[in-house]
């Protein structure tokens, strides 16, 4: 790819352009060069490789890695986090990694947003603290929770039917 497609103006206005933003402020990016040129050029790259509409991609974000632990490879695999180091090998479990345990969601996006934070949980005491007291008021609501899963239980998952509307690919089953 050209260098230009780099360029922090041209980076920055096709961003702003594509995601009819004002500034890249409410986005996190507000003097972040090198994440603006990075993004910018990302985006440049999709629209000459992609030959479909790009407006079903969302506004870029900062993400600062500073909020959670640092997980490499190595660690998720023997931490067994998202698979087993040795399959068919717990019991009978039919995943006995951490995810495979404790993933009760019941929608595709509750379960990409369980295994997101499993792979890089928080580090602030006060966010660890908030979820914890949710899940201990969820757990002591046996009636509340069982119709907020039936409730959860009938919804599509709405962030890949928003991905094959824009890209067009949706069909009536959908």
């Amino acid at each position: 790819m050209d260098a230009w497609a780099f360029a922090y103006d041209y980076a920055e206005r096709t961003l702003r352009e594509h995601f009819r933003l004002f500034t890249l402020d409410g986005c996190g990016l507000a003097g972040r060069r090198p994440s603006v040129s990075a993004a910018g050029a990302i985006l440049h790259y999709l629209k000459e490789t992609q030959k479909s509409a790009l407006s079903h991609l969302d506004q870029p974000s900062y993400y600062d890695r500073a909020g959670a632990m640092v997980l490499d490879g190595v660690t998720v695999r023997n931490l067994e986090l998202v698979e087993q180091l040795y399959p068919g090998e717990c019991g009978g479990l039919k995943d006995a990694s951490l995810l495979g345990v404790v993933d009760k969601t019941l929608t595709g996006m509750g379960g990409r947003l369980l295994r997101r934070r499993l792979l890089r949980p928080s580090i602030d005491l006060a966010e660890i603290e908030a979820r914890l007291e949710a899940v201990e008021e969820i757990l002591k609501a046996t009636i509340p929770r069982t119709e907020t899963r039936k409730i959860l239980g009938e919804i599509h998952d709405i962030e890949r039917l928003l991905a094959k509307i824009t890209l067009g690919s949706a069909g009536p089953r959908n």
